[in-house]
C-alpha cells in the first residue's frame, strides 16, 4: 500500500521494523532516528492520533493526523523535537524519493487539504526538494519562520582559541568563577556523566535541579528522562552537573553524535547565582566537545537565546512549509487565504507611511513619553 494509515501501536511497530532506514536519516538529524521517534510516539502521541506514512521501495515519510482536524496532516514534532526530516531513505537521489512520496500522498489521500512540515532546515537541500515535489503535484506552498538556533562551526577549533574570541566580560566571569570549581573550594565541582552506569546518578541530580527550577519545568519529564537513558545506551550522552557542597546547582543535558554536539536542556538553581555555575558549566561542556569529542559543530537546542548567543555566535533559521492541496475545497480556501495575507503584508510594506519623527526637544531639555498616550513631554536636564 503506497500510504499506510496506522494507529499508535502500529506506528511503533513500523518504526521498529524500519529501524535501519530511520537511523540512516538520523545521521543528519537526531530527531529522525528510531530511538527518538519511538519515544515521541510513546510519550507525545495520544491514542486517537493516526499516523500517515507514504511508503515507497526507496523510503518513507512520517506524518500524523488528529481527530479534530482530519484533513490536515502534521510532522511529528513539537518543542521537544526542534527539527523534522521530511524523508527517511538510504538512496543517494533523495529528490526522486520525495517526488514519489508527494505523488503517493496526493493520489491515495485525496481528502488531505494541507500538510504542515515544521520545523525544517531553511538551507537544507531536502527542504527545497520537498517544496518542489509538492508544487509539481499541484499543491501551493507557504514558507514561514519558526525560530532560530545558535550554533558554532568548530572543525579544528581548540578551546583556548575559542575562549580567546569570547566577549571580554564573559571571559573574565568564567576565569574568575571557574577557579572555585577547579580548586574544589566550598565543595564546588563539575561532574560529567556519559555511560549507562553513570546515568542514574546524573538523572537524580538533573531531577533535583528541575524540581527547584523557578522559571521552567518540563511538560513531559518522562520523555526527557527516557531520552537521557537512550543517549546513555548509545554512548551519546553528555550530562554535566555542577555541585556546591554536594548539592546540584546547575545541569546541562547534551548529546553528541555524527560529529555534532547538541545542547538540549539547561537548568540552574538561582539560589546559587553567585557561583555563576551556568557559565562555568557551559564552558566545561564546550571544552569537552572541542578537545575530547572533536565535533564539527556545536548546536543549541535549549531555547535559552539570551544566554547562549554569547557562547555560540552563528545563527541558523528554522522554517515551516505549509502545503495546501488545491484539489480540495478546504485546501483551495487555505491557499487563497495565504495569498491574500501575503499580498496585504506586501502592500503594507510598500505603501504604509513611515512613523513620524517626534519634534526635537528645546535646548536644555530631553524628551520622554508620557505614561499614558503617545504624546511627548519635555524634562529639564
Amino acid at each position: 500500500m503506497p500510504v499506510l494509515y496506522l494507529d499508535r501501536r502500529e506506528a511503533l511497530t513500523f518504526v521498529y521494523e524500519n529501524q535501519a532506514l530511520f537511523d540512516a536519516a538520523g545521521a543528519a538529524n537526531p530527531f529522525a532516528c528510531s530511538q527518538w521517534l519511538r519515544l515521541f510516539i510513546r510519550h507525545i502521541a495520544t491514542e486517537n492520533w493516526r499516523f500517515i506514512v507514504p511508503v515507497r521501495a526507496e523510503g518513507c515519510m512520517l506524518l500524523y493526523v488528529r481527530p479534530d482536524e482530519p484533513q490536515r496532516y502534521f510532522a511529528p514534532t513539537n518543542h521537544y523535537a526542534p527539527l523534522y526530516a521530511p524523508v527517511a531513505t538510504s538512496m543517494a537521489d533523495r529528490t526522486a524519493v520525495l517526488q514519489g512520496l508527494a505523488q503517493s500522498l496526493t493520489k491515495h489521500r485525496p481528502d488531505c487539504a494541507a500538510v504542515n512540515f515544521a520545523p525544517l532546515d531553511a538551507d537544507a537541500s531536502d527542504t527545497q526538494a520537498l517544496e518542489n515535489a509538492f508544487d509539481a503535484c499541484g499543491w501551493v506552498s507557504k514558507r514561514y519562520v519558526c525560530f532560530g538556533n545558535w550554533y558554532l562551526p568548530s572543525a579544528g577549533l581548540s578551546f583556548d582559541a575559542y575562549m580567546s574570541e569570547r566577549d571580554p566580560h564573559l571571559y573574565a566571569l568564567w576565569a574568575r568563577k571557574s577557579k572555585c570549581f577547579h580548586s574544589g573550594d566550598e565543595g564546588a565541582r563539575i561532574e560529567l556523566y556519559t555511560s549507562p552506569a553513570e546515568a542514574g546518578e546524573g538523572l537524580r541530580a538533573y531531577g533535583q535541579i528541575d524540581a527547584r527550577n523557578r522559571k521552567r519545568s518540563e511538560a513531559c519529564p518522562a520523555l526527557i528522562l527516557d531520552w537521557i537513558r537512550a543517549c546513555a545506551e548509545q554512548r551519546w550522552l553528555r550530562l554535566g552537573v555542577a555541585y556546591v557542597h554536594d548539592t546540584p546547582v546547575a545541569a546541562q543535558f547534551w548529546f553528541t553524535l555524527h560529529g555534532r554536539a547538541y545542547l538540549y536542556r539547561s537548568f540552574f538553581d538561582e539560589t546559587y547565582a553567585r557561583y555563576a555555575a551556568p557559565a562555568v558549566l557551559t564552558a566545561h561542556m564546550i571544552e569537552h566537545s572541542l578537545e575530547r569529542d572533536r565535533v564539527q559543530e556545536i548546536i543549541d537546542l535549549s531555547g535559552t537565546d539570551a544566554f547562549m548567543r554569547f557562547w555560540l555566535p552563528a545563527r541558523r533559521e528554522r522554517i515551516g512549509l505549509l502545503m495546501c492541496n488545491r484539489g480540495t475545497m478546504r485546501g483551495l480556501l487555505l491557499a487563497t487565504h495565504q495569498s491574500c495575507s501575503d499580498a496585504r503584508q506586501q502592500w503594507l510594506r510598500d505603501f504604509r507611511p513611515a512613523p513620524a519623527m517626534p519634534p526635537a526637544p528645546p535646548p536644555g531639555f530631553h524628551a520622554q513619553h508620557r505614561r499614558t498616550g503617545s504624546d511627548m513631554s519635555y524634562v529639564r536636564l
